[in-house]
């Protein structure tokens, strides 16, 4: 069911309003507040912006239309969209900066120029000779972007050029965005018992030919059955490492249909089977910090902790954590430096489990 005929939509840019655009009727019944889309803005360039807000209030101009929704659900909460607009309030900036600072860059790519020389261009005017040095170097390269232009020609800003070049339908521009995000994927491997009742001579040769492609399917052939389900995947790299053998070896036995190997999207987050400990056991000087620091959140006011070196803070934070969860809320727990994230990571997870999220700056932007 469609929310709407127009989208407000925030882009990553240091502008101070967002901007409306029109919903295709095909993508009516698939955009949503939150979801990342695909816009073009100005006359060329592409951004991929948040869709802000959704309404049937039609602006007095003629509008653009949306070119792409990148997501199937929302990318962001309503929650969220609420603390950017309080954070550009607070902060002087705009809602497109606060998105470029919550977002990591690749979940947000927007284009860049492409420059080709038209072959088919028969323009014989008078050219500057900076614009006759970009018509030499484009003969030759066929496609530039602008900072390769740019250091090549030995011009700091060729732009201008550019664009009277554009003009006279000498050099041709394309945008082109590149979907920087990629995937965390990992190779398995699938084996289906019934495949080996048609291909059991085959299976009997390897044994004489091929010990460790048997060695494989023997274990394959074990685990399946112990299993009881009539297909098992297995981790590439696990075999690899178990067997001692090479990824030559498993492409062979797909070679003769044994097995399949395929790619799968993997979580990046590391989980460990950590048992849960119980809430530590306060002192009573810990116990009377935490009762303190109860009194200070009900009453909606920062609480400030001090307490030396090994003093028992940790605990009453996890005690404090606990009990916001417990409520359905969630903890923020921030460190000063990223060298000491190992040893609380360890810490917190003796007590919440894989419940808990690391972020922090060393994390690639696919990570991120």
């Amino acid at each position: 069911m469609s929310l709407g005929r127009f989208a407000d939509i925030i882009l990553p840019v240091k502008l101070d309003r967002k901007y409306t655009y029109l919903i295709p009727k095909d993508m009516s019944d698939k955009v949503f507040v939150g979801q990342r889309v695909l816009i073009n803005f100005g006359k060329q360039k592409l951004y991929t912006g948040i869709i802000h807000s959704i309404h049937n209030d039609e602006p007095d101009v003629e509008l653009k239309e949306i070119l792409e929704v990148t997501d199937e659900k929302s990318l962001v909460v309503d929650k969220q969209i609420s603390l950017w607009k309080w954070m550009s309030d607070y902060y002087c900036c705009s809602e497109g900066e606060i998105l470029k600072a919550a977002v990591p860059s690749n979940l947000i790519p927007s284009s860049e120029s492409e420059f080709y020389y038209n072959i088919e261009s028969d323009y014989s005017g008078k050219l500057s000779d900076s614009e006759n040095r970009i018509i030499s170097f484009m003969q030759n390269a066929k496609v530039a972007n602008l900072d390769s232009l740019a250091s090549s020609i030995g011009i700091k800003n060729p732009v201008p050029q550019l664009q009277h070049l554009q003009q006279k339908g000498i050099i041709l521009i394309n945008q082109k965005i590149d979907k920087k995000y990629k995937p965390s994927l990992k190779t398995f491997l699938r084996y289906q018992g019934d495949l080996l009742e048609s291909k059991q001579e085959e299976f009997e040769t390897l044994s004489k030919r091929a010990k460790k492609q048997f060695e494989v399917l023997e274990y394959l052939i074990s685990e399946q059955s112990f299993s009881g389900n009539s297909v098992l995947e297995i981790e590439v790299k696990e075999l690899l490492v178990k067997f001692n053998t090479s990824l030559a070896a498993l492409k062979s036995l797909e070679k003769k249909v044994f097995i399949e190997l395929f790619q799968k999207e993997v979580t990046r987050f590391e989980f460990e089977d950590v048992e849960e400990n119980k809430s530590p056991v306060l002192s009573i000087a810990q116990d009377n910090a935490y009762n303190s620091i109860n009194v200070g959140f009900d009453l909606n006011k920062p609480v400030l902790l001090h307490g030396v070196t090994s003093s028992g803070k940790t605990e009453i934070y996890i005690r404090v954590i606990e009990e916001v969860i417990k409520k359905g809320k969630q903890a923020l727990y921030m460190l000063p430096e990223i060298a000491l994230t190992a040893q609380m990571i360890y810490r917190l997870r003796r007590h919440f489990g894989n419940r808990i999220g690391v972020y922090h700056s060393k994390y690639s932007l696919n990570n991120r």
